[in-house]
């Protein structure tokens, strides 16, 4: 695949192109952009196609998030494409063109030769198109991944300007700073819930080879943890020692039915408790 200025400096001209083009011996999925006739239009190819047309900066949103292989967005077909300021590309039936002021240039990474924006800016744009449970699924994965709050949060912050309604989203979904946590009473909460459906106890503040469960069923080695501490070394650490863990987010403080579930799910196929 190529644009059709490329196509040009390897000295195709355009009678040349309109000639294969009328033949097809190449198609142009998008305005601007070349590639060999009768190719699948398949997920990569369109995002591709986009990322190639003149004036797009990078593919974003939705689509980024698929590409960077984020929770929740397996299945995501649109195509989304940024472009900066003073560009104005026509992509219709294409992709949904998003514009932006930010300097967009250290905000593009390559994904399977793909220009995409970084997994920070994608989560700090993602919200009010996709929604707020599928952003904070993607975060959580994205977290989970090593991706750290510092780093969107100093994203989203840079980004914060009045009508812009993902950067304030994606703060509200890591809390409002480092230090915030699900309060005691809380966890106490979901504690007596759990109590009252299995008649399971759980322990709080159970420690795990060095890692401190906020709440932990160690009969059954099943625990809950905030999922900001509980990175990828550490969830690989607890699966070692035989733990399941929910982790549980800042988001969560208004949904505990969410981690109750998961949590139930897990105490329920190591019923009975493991030896």
């Amino acid at each position: 695949m190529a644009s059709c200025a490329q196509a040009r400096r390897l000295g195709v001209d355009r009678r040349a192109l309109r000639r294969l083009l009328r033949d097809g011996a190449i198609d142009s999925p998008a305005p601007g952009v070349l590639t060999a006739g009768g190719s699948p239009a398949t997920f990569h190819r369109r995002a591709m196609a986009a990322a190639l047309s003149p004036g797009v900066t990078a593919i974003s949103h939705r689509t980024a998030a698929r590409l960077h292989r984020l929770d929740g967005f397996e299945r995501e077909e649109n195509i989304d494409v940024i472009v900066g300021r003073g560009a104005n590309p026509r992509l219709p039936g294409v992709a949904v063109v998003h514009r932006s002021r930010a300097d967009l240039a250290h905000h593009v990474a390559v994904v399977d030769g793909i220009p995409v924006l970084t997994i920070a800016a994608t989560l700090t744009l993602l919200a009010p198109l996709a929604g707020p449970a599928p952003t904070t699924r993607a975060v959580q994965s994205a977290l989970t991944r090593g991706i750290t709050t510092s780093e969107l949060r100093d994203v989203a912050n840079a980004w914060r300007r009045r009508g812009r309604a993902g950067p304030a989203a994606l703060l509200a979904i890591l809390g409002t700073s480092e230090d915030d946590r699900l309060p005691p009473g809380w966890f106490r909460h979901v504690a007596a819930r759990v109590l009252t459906r299995f008649g399971v106890p759980l322990v709080d503040g159970f420690p795990v080879g060095g890692i401190e469960l906020d709440l932990a069923d160690p009969t059954r080695r099943v625990g809950v943890a905030d999922g900001r501490r509980n990175d990828a070394a550490r969830r690989a650490r607890l699966r070692q020692l035989g733990w399941d863990v929910v982790d549980v987010w800042w988001s969560d403080r208004h949904q505990p039915d969410r981690v109750i579930a998961e949590l139930s799910t897990l105490l329920a196929s190591r019923w009975p408790p493991r030896g």
